[in-house]
């Protein structure tokens, strides 16, 4: 059992288990590359790693294969053949919500500011580049939801005025997928 398979995948899931638990939410990343990378299980060998300076929020794999990652600095997207930043967004910092339009080469992202009077900005990102493609106007209440509808070429956007109600009255709009237009409230 000492080079197989199991082997190797038993000693990448024991050392995520010591990374997590030392609180290294950080070096995770590198985990999970060895993890993603083809070929790497039965290897045995880090094709790549990152240390970062800030903890990852979150992380995903596109339907393209790029991995993104959320951290409160912005948003990066790796290349997980050789771990390079293909691009990175500072200036979308602590973004919880980021929603990837399958099959498009869309990137939503939500920015939620706002207690008293909430708003959301949302931007449609090029999952390849990063470029902004169209952002909305700040829109009222926080984003719940963001849905494609196919055949029409919308993006509907579901906001609420309060996110922490069980029961909330839900507000919609249809964006033109293309230049982020309002189409329809």
């Amino acid at each position: 059992l000492g080079n197989s398979p199991q082997a190797a995948f038993g000693k990448a899931a024991s050392e995520m288990k010591r990374i997590m638990k030392a609180g290294m939410a950080c070096c995770a990343a590198m985990v999970l590359a060895m993890l993603l990378a083809p070929g790497t299980i039965l290897a045995g060998s880090v094709l790549w790693s990152h240390k970062y300076d800030q903890d990852i929020r979150w992380h995903r794999v596109t339907d393209i294969g790029t991995l993104l990652l959320g951290t409160d600095e912005g948003i990066s997207s790796i290349n997980p053949e050789n771990g390079e930043v293909m691009w990175k967004r500072d200036d979308l910092k602590n973004m919880a919500l980021v929603d990837e339009i399958v099959g498009t080469p869309l990137l939503l992202v939500s920015e939620n500011t706002g207690l008293a009077n909430p708003k959301t900005k949302l931007y449609a990102l090029e999952k390849l580049t990063g470029k902004a493609i169209w952002e909305t106007e700040k829109l009222k209440g926080f984003t719940v939801g963001v849905e494609l509808v196919s055949e029409k070429n919308y993006v509907l956007i579901l906001t609420a005025a309060d996110r922490t109600a069980a029961k909330v009255k839900l507000d919609m709009i249809a964006l033109d997928m293309v230049n982020g237009n309002a189409v329809w409230e």
